[in-house]
């Protein structure tokens, strides 16, 4: 069951949002009549610009490529917490990281990988990195929990390795293989209520520090237990975990981290040799758990680190591509593109 048990601090948290959400509504009410000339004169747009607000035609678009360290500055920061603020113009962008968005009043709609999906209050949307989206209309309080994603496998193992539901399932694909969705939507309903408080909790005890608590192990604890509470209540609905798309196979977590710390040199024969299987069993088996092949999981595993030395370090992109395995320039710009959306120059600069 939802409930909204803190609207009235949410509000008050947010109040400083609400010059842009005045601007935006003007600004939106504008372009509905064709009067943007009316609205330039009566808006002070260096205020516009001080505030980095997206205005269609009169502002720079934001850039279409959110870098987790804008977010996470810091190697021990692992959550973020922000506001949507309402009306906002819509613009098409991916990012680095997890996202979820989470609506506790009004309506919204989102546009994820061309698909519309409508929101209503208590509803939750988990997008995972690099899928392309846009929040076309929000009238209400929505807020998005971002999930530092490079850091994701190692912060959330023990939920990975102790649940099984679609949501954990999810996840899991996300990280480690091709996702198969673009993203996870769970109706506010499906969700416990021991759920919603303690995911509107983190949200505030972030917004009252700003974001800037000096320990985020307190709200990945947080974090976690709200997967869980997710995760038994899917078990429970379907009365039995063997009915839902469950977490792989006990030997497919061991095998995806072995190649993801072995992913540059890794064959399929000495996988199966370090775990005593045959190349096809294991061919098999990661291909029915994970519903891609050994292939995709080896390149995007090599794509994730050469984004982070094209963040991280001076290296040209020819010397990335031999250091993360690739053959040939050629095959690295075209696996970089399929799996980012961008060139790998154009990826450094953003």
């Amino acid at each position: 069951m939802f409930r909204n048990n803190h609207q009235d601090e949410f509000y008050e948290l947010t109040r400083p949002d609400m010059y842009g959400e005045e601007i935006y509504e003007q600004y939106h009410r504008a372009v509905q009549s064709g009067d943007l000339s009316g609205f330039l004169a009566s808006t002070n747009m260096e205020d516009v610009r001080q505030h980095q607000m997206y205005l269609p035609q009169l502002t720079p678009c934001p850039v279409d490529l959110l870098l987790e360290k804008f977010y996470f500055p810091e190697d021990d920061r692992q959550i973020y917490v922000s506001h949507h603020v309402r009306h906002m113009p819509p613009f098409l962008h991916t990012h680095e990281f997890f996202e979820i968005s989470y609506l506790l009043d009004g309506r919204a709609e989102h546009t994820i990988d061309g698909r519309v999906l409508a929101m209503n209050p208590g509803d939750l949307c988990v997008i995972p990195p690099f899928t392309e989206h846009s929040m076309i209309r929000c009238d209400g309080l929505l807020f998005n929990i971002l999930l530092k994603a490079s850091s994701f496998e190692v912060t959330y193992r023990s939920l990975l390795n102790d649940y099984s539901s679609p949501l954990v399932s999810f996840l899991y694909h996300s990280f480690f293989c091709s996702n198969l969705s673009k993203y996870h939507f769970i109706k506010g309903t499906d969700c416990p209520e021991a759920a919603h408080e303690l995911l509107q909790l983190l949200i505030l005890e972030k917004l009252r520090q700003k974001n800037c608590n000096a320990d985020d192990l307190p709200y990945v604890w947080m974090m976690k237990s709200f997967f869980a509470l997710l995760s038994e209540r899917s078990a429970a609905q379907n009365g039995s975990s063997d009915n839902l798309p469950l977490y792989p196979h006990s030997a497919v977590p061991s095998i995806l981290n072995y190649l993801k710390q072995h992913y540059k040199e890794a064959t399929l024969q000495s996988v199966a040799k370090a775990f005593n299987y045959s190349p096809s069993y294991v061919s098999r088996l990661i291909k029915a758990q994970t519903q891609t092949n050994f292939v995709s999981i080896q390149r995007r595993l090599k794509i994730n680190e050469a984004c982070r030395l094209l963040k991280e370090t001076e290296l040209s992109v020819s010397d990335i591509s031999a250091e993360v395995g690739f053959e040939s320039c050629s095959s690295f710009y075209k696996a970089f593109m399929a799996q980012t959306g961008h060139t790998p120059s154009a990826y450094r600069i953003s």
